[in-house]
């Protein structure tokens, strides 16, 4: 059976290196260091398809956003395939420490591809660049030919999207960063994270 980290999702925002996180048992907030992990390499089998996946930048981060297809032919819609070492860097804690990630180890995978819920890299790529609208979160509104816009609210992973009905990726023309907070937006899709080692 495959385990996946399953945990409440929210928003957090990238790495501070005085980092220190919320005690339960002593009602204060204390240091805290991830530790260091060792994860398998990337097998070449993934490495050749994940090729063909546009991939997205953020905060000197490589996001892969792709569709995984598990050991028991199961599949996950929205995974962000991530080198670990990269990641960390940047996020400071793993993503089985932090309550607002979901985890599948890069074991339990078989193949990626395009995600059904991936947001045109081009349009993803110009909101990661806009910055965060706010501590923690980015609010944008994505544009379709009719000229209608949907609002959509998210942490800082943006690159996955649940279109309205009857509009497909090929509809969008333009993203609009910091806008739509106030129009009812819409959360994005769950994602989960599977990182990767250096070979």
């Amino acid at each position: 059976m495959i385990r996946i980290a399953e945990q409440r999702r929210h928003a957090c925002s990238p790495f501070d290196a005085k980092m220190k996180r919320w005690n339960k048992k002593t009602g204060r907030y204390e240091r805290f260091s991830p530790g260091e992990r060792d994860y398998p390499a990337l097998p070449s089998r993934l490495a050749q398809q994940a090729v063909a996946i546009p991939t997205t930048h953020f905060a000197g981060l490589t996001y892969c956003p792709c569709a995984a297809e598990l050991t028991d032919r199961s599949e996950l819609p929205c995974v962000y395939l991530v080198e670990a070492s990269a990641y960390i860097k940047v996020w400071g804690i793993w993503p089985d420490q932090d309550e607002g990630k979901r985890e599948v180890g890069i074991a339990d995978v078989v193949a990626v591809r395009e995600s059904p819920f991936r947001l045109p890299a081009r349009f993803a790529q110009e909101l990661y660049d806009a910055g965060e609208s706010g501590m923690g979160y980015v609010g944008y509104e994505i544009e379709f030919t009719d000229g209608t816009r949907q609002a959509y609210l998210t942490g800082n992973g943006l690159d996955f999207v649940e279109l309205p009905q009857g509009k497909g990726v090929g509809d969008i023309v333009k993203a609009w960063p910091h806008e739509g907070l106030r129009n009812a937006p819409r959360q994005t899709p769950d994602f989960v994270w599977c990182l990767y080692g250096k070979k």
